[in-house]
């Protein structure tokens, strides 16, 4: 069994002075300070030589922004506004997860639950403004946030490497509707080729990968539903050294069958823009490190 703690204290001091301009709404005057102790509490413990299991306790605390207290205008697509009355976000998280780690195969599972006080979010109001753009507006509730994230790692032989995993949030409020910008559930999965050097071409490699999103149907008030959608990719890289530098080439295509799909976080869905289709790109990493 291993053990393991930790303690912290934060002290922070945010100072906004009135700013007049043509276009300020309403001028803000703040001088605050926040202040917080935190604690992380866990531990690991081996059933045998392949699997343990891992319990972790802690507590957060962040304050609101400089944009979450004051913001007062267009961003992006949308029309965002502050609200100078937010109070500092605390949380208290418990996770437990369970490893088995082989030679050919490793199994990761972790569920996580989160109690949060004051939580800062920003959501639609069901308003626009003069030229029809969204309101959104910083608020904050008692909420909690939980889900799971497992995982499977296949590596039968060195030339082939197969990987799975699953990740599932669901946030609510207090008075248990859904949170707003909640990410879409997952499933993502990929298959790896391992090829054998080919004269200057080292360490070759061919990748086709997937990802499918659930719908979004938990949606908080005034917030859209979001479809499932599937995407598929494919990378192709090598690895080249000249004298004792390396360089790692790489062609990568996402989304090759060019889906027309919209995720739950994007912020230009409201208008109907639609996320990157058909993409192909060259990718060249250039190693530098020291030699002794």
């Amino acid at each position: 069994m291993h053990l393991q703690a930790g303690i912290r204290y934060d002290f922070r001091n945010m100072n906004i002075p009135i700013i007049e301009t043509s276009t300020a709404i309403s001028p803000i005057n703040l001088d605050t300070n926040y202040h917080n102790i935190n604690f992380t509490l866990g531990g690991t413990y081996e059933l045998t030589k392949e699997l343990f299991i891992r319990i972790n306790l802690a507590s957060a605390y962040r304050t609101p922004n400089v944009a979450e207290l004051t913001q007062e205008g267009i961003h992006e697509t949308r029309y965002e506004r502050g609200n100078i009355h937010l109070e500092s976000q605390k949380s208290y998280e418990s996770d437990l997860g369970v490893h088995y780690h082989s030679k050919k195969v490793s199994v990761d599972m972790s569920i996580f639950y989160n109690q949060i006080g004051n939580y800062i979010y920003l959501a639609p109001i069901g308003d626009t403004t003069s030229i029809g753009m969204d309101i959104y507006e910083y608020g904050q509730t008692n909420a909690t946030l939980y889900g799971l994230e497992a995982g499977l790692n296949y590596v039968p032989t060195k030339l082939l490497n197969l990987k799975i995993n699953y990740t599932y949030t669901e946030g609510k409020q207090q008075n248990g509707n859904y949170l707003p910008l909640i990410p879409q559930n997952r499933i993502h999965g990929s298959i790896t080729f391992n090829f054998k050097d080919l004269v200057i071409l080292k360490q070759n490699f061919i990748e086709l990968s997937g990802i499918y999103a659930f719908a979004q149907n938990n949606i908080s008030e005034h917030e859209q539903i979001s479809p499932s959608y599937f995407l598929l990719n494919s990378g192709i890289g090598s690895t080249i050294t000249m004298g004792s530098q390396k360089f790692i080439i790489g062609i990568y295509a996402n989304n090759i069958l060019n889906t027309k799909y919209m995720d739950h976080l994007s912020s230009l869905k409201e208008i109907g823009y639609y996320n990157m289709g058909r993409n192909i790109s060259l990718k060249i990493s250039i190693p530098f490190g020291a030699r002794y």
